[in-house]
């Protein structure tokens, strides 16, 4: 078990302390303008393949009609964690909230992650640790002896070291010619070029497991994938249908999944407060 002290890497995740941070003169790092407040409106359900827009220009941050343990997840100690596991009480999955935040003009990468360290301490008193556990795990790996490509996998052609450009507020991200993003579009997963850890990664959704890279494919791959998104090793319905998740993995891609037990990290919510009112 490890308390949230310091920077440190775990399985690909970045850890930070939920504390104030100060800069070199004195004054701790916050936003220049924070609202959270509670949204009881029916849920939202967000378009399949569409994340939901969370920044504005200028670098403000919107979540709206969203539970605070989706903030969580890309806002808080561990990023990107899984949602099943954030283990807390069952308010911050079901109640919703409508958060803004705006930073300073100019704010770093790292002093926007100081001001969200200041942001869950001063108005959620938020205290947690992350957990390693042993987990059934998923191994990608190559489903052929000769090591050959399916037709839905492809060297990418994209220049993937150029910085990421998000398309004009109002137009939906165009997967198939985006690095490091990936949708899932007209009954497919499309990507324009993804290194296969990355990739592995993101399969957990579908495949309900932790996913590892032991492909040895290097560089960046473009992908398209399609597939009946039922459960895991669940048979198509009838006729004509498309493939099970397994079955397109191997035939499109030339991959397969190897079951394995591994470890994963789970945020474990040791305290947490309805947020201050504004």
């Amino acid at each position: 078990m490890k308390r949230l002290g310091a920077f440190a890497p775990l399985a690909g995740l970045l850890l930070f302390a939920p504390v104030r941070v100060s800069t070199q003169n004195g004054p701790p790092l916050e936003f220049d303008v924070v609202s959270i407040k509670p949204n009881t409106q029916a849920p939202q359900r967000p378009r399949p393949g569409v994340m939901t827009p969370l920044n504005l220009p200028g670098g403000t941050f919107t979540m709206t009609n969203r539970p605070l343990l989706f903030l969580l997840q890309i806002m808080g100690p561990v990023r990107g964690i899984f949602e099943t596991n954030v283990v807390c009480p069952d308010w911050v999955r079901f109640e919703r909230y409508d958060v803004t935040a705006k930073p300073p003009a100019g704010s770093t990468p790292d002093q926007l992650k100081a001001m969200w360290q200041s942001f869950f301490a001063d108005r959620l008193k938020l205290v947690a640790h992350v957990e390693q556990r042993e987990v059934p795990t998923f191994a990608l790996v190559m489903a052929r002896s000769d090591g050959r490509l399916g037709p839905g996998l492809k060297k990418s052609t994209l220049d993937c070291t150029a910085p990421f450009t998000p398309p004009p507020p109002g137009q939906p991200l165009d997967f198939s010619h985006t690095c490091g993003q990936m949708g899932f579009v007209a009954g497919s997963l499309v990507a324009g070029g993804m290194t296969m850890d990355s990739f592995a990664g993101n399969l957990r959704v579908y495949a309900g497991r932790p996913v590892v890279n032991r492909t040895g494919l290097e560089g960046h791959y473009a992908v398209t994938l399609t597939f009946a998104p039922q459960n895991l090793g669940s048979a198509p319905t009838g006729p004509g249908d498309k493939p099970d998740f397994i079955t397109a993995l191997q035939e499109q891609l030339g991959l397969k999944l190897q079951s394995e037990k591994g470890t994963d990290a789970y945020l474990v919510i040791d305290h947490i407060e309805r947020p201050t009112p504004n």
